[in-house]
């Protein structure tokens, strides 16, 4: 059931050809600054496989940027982190479905546990705006790790973000044996709220624990505004 996970093994030949170029990336940057769009978010596949990655970004944040956030698996994260803060980055989210190294194994392929670990305690060293966790909820897989989650999060004083799966890109079957409703960390973790919060995007509830954690929650079943408020341009 790996394909709970996103997986585009290699490329074709010749596809490397077609990769944007860094001055690619700043006139992008600099004509979309001068529209009015000032909030960039870096995706994948993987970003970190880009070599050139933190002369993007330096290039993106020489446009003039009110910030630019980046989403990684974190393999590479521990030997990048001050570099990309230093091009200018300022927020980075980190993908981990499990914090127990065979489920994670089993979940992505890889056996990187450890080393996405030293990347998330390079991130916090690297000192960035904000440091967030990323959690695809899956039933019988990693919803008995929420504890585990929130004390990670403490530890290197991140953001906790819980993301429900969506029917996209996956087997009808699959989805239907690993969906669990956001509302389920909700309830396990109801003792230690002491305060919510709103977000705007997705109309996300931000759970504010007793601990300082802020555990957000990416939920689009039954969410009339999911997409209402979106204002991204992909």
């Amino acid at each position: 059931y790996r394909c709970v996970y996103c997986h585009f093994e290699g490329w074709s030949r010749g596809s490397a050809n077609r990769l944007l170029s860094v001055e690619d990336y700043r006139v992008i940057a600099e004509v979309a600054v001068s529209l009015g769009i000032t909030e960039f978010k870096i995706t994948g596949g993987e970003p970190l496989l880009r070599s050139d990655l933190t002369e993007i970004i330096s290039a993106i944040n020489n446009a003039g940027p009110s910030d630019i956030s980046l989403t990684t698996n974190g393999f590479k994260l521990r030997d990048t982190a001050s570099d990309l803060r230093r091009a200018g980055l300022r927020r980075i989210a980190v993908s981990v479905p499990s914090l127990r190294r065979e489920r994670y194994r089993w979940i992505t392929g890889v056996d990187k546990l450890g080393d996405v670990i030293e990347g998330l305690k390079a991130a916090k060293s690297a000192d960035f705006n904000e440091l967030t966790i990323n959690v695809v909820l899956l039933r019988d897989v990693n919803t008995d790790e929420m504890e585990d989650f929130v004390a990670l999060a403490a530890e290197l004083e991140a953001k906790l973000r819980i993301i429900e799966l969506e029917p996209i890109n996956i087997p009808r079957q699959v989805f239907e044996k690993f969906y669990m409703s956001a509302n389920y960390v909700r309830e396990v973790l109801s003792k230690r709220i002491v305060a919510e919060a709103r977000r705007e995007l997705h109309n996300r509830p931000v759970l504010i624990l007793d601990n300082g954690v802020k555990v957000e929650l990416v939920q689009w079943w039954c969410n009339e505004d999911f997409c209402m408020h979106c204002t991204r341009v992909r």
